[in-house]
């Protein structure tokens, strides 16, 4: 299928880039639970690596079974279709100043 790609690995920049650009994202990164949702993008989890971690309503975990996967991919294409809009759990405001100031805190020690 010529609108399926396999990659090892992209860097930050493509990685990112491609994220804002696909349907949505597959795999078991913490990535997807953590970043994907900040570009209102669903994740479907696959299998039990990201367990126990806090997800936004754009992820739909599944187990590694073939079916399984069919059906969560099936879910995120009606989500898709009806235009659903979700939040990032991981989203903190002023997330980048906080960290600056906190940066700025420990060289002046």
């Amino acid at each position: 299928n010529n609108k399926i790609i396999f990659v090892k690995s992209l860097g930050s920049l493509k990685y990112f880039n491609a994220v804002n650009n696909c349907h949505f994202v597959m795999g078991n990164t913490s990535s997807g639970i953590i970043e994907v949702a900040s570009f209102n993008k669903f994740f479907l989890n696959i299998g039990s690596r990201q367990e126990g971690r806090e997800i936004s309503k754009n992820t739909i975990s599944v187990s590694a079974n073939c079916d399984e996967i069919i059906k969560g991919v099936l879910k995120i294409e009606k989500k898709i279709n009806k235009n659903i809009k979700f939040t990032n759990v991981y989203y903190r405001k002023d997330a980048l100043i906080r960290i600056k100031e906190k940066i700025l805190k420990i060289i002046k020690e």
